[in-house]
């Protein structure tokens, strides 16, 4: 099993497309925190994918809550690192709750 997996929570059905969560399967407070903030959940490119892989694998070792700015395309997005969990045992996806990235419009 992987420690780390490339998920990014979108409007797309993409990839790791479960909602972060507390553990218990409810949405995460940092979710509803960025939610409450007006960020958006950014839509999945191929292109946001690979950024979000490579996040991962530069950052492996920030914390839950780990905010991290970028552009990309001209655009300006924050990669948030968030629990998520695979409820569905998707096989293209980590098992169980896992590190992620929420990848929100800034």
């Amino acid at each position: 099993m992987r420690k780390w997996s490339t998920c990014i929570a979108a409007t797309l059905l993409f990839g790791c497309h479960q909602a972060p969560t507390d553990g218990g399967g409810n949405d995460s407070k940092a979710r509803q925190a960025s939610a409450a903030s007006g960020r958006k959940v950014a839509v999945v490119t191929p292109e946001l994918s690979a950024k979000a892989d490579q996040i991962l694998r530069e950052h492996p070792d920030a914390e839950i809550g780990t905010e991290i700015p970028f552009e990309l395309s001209g655009r300006k997005y924050v990669a948030r690192l968030e629990r998520h969990n695979n409820t569905e045992n998707d096989p293209d996806r980590s098992r169980g709750e896992h590190k992620g990235v929420t990848v929100y419009d800034y």
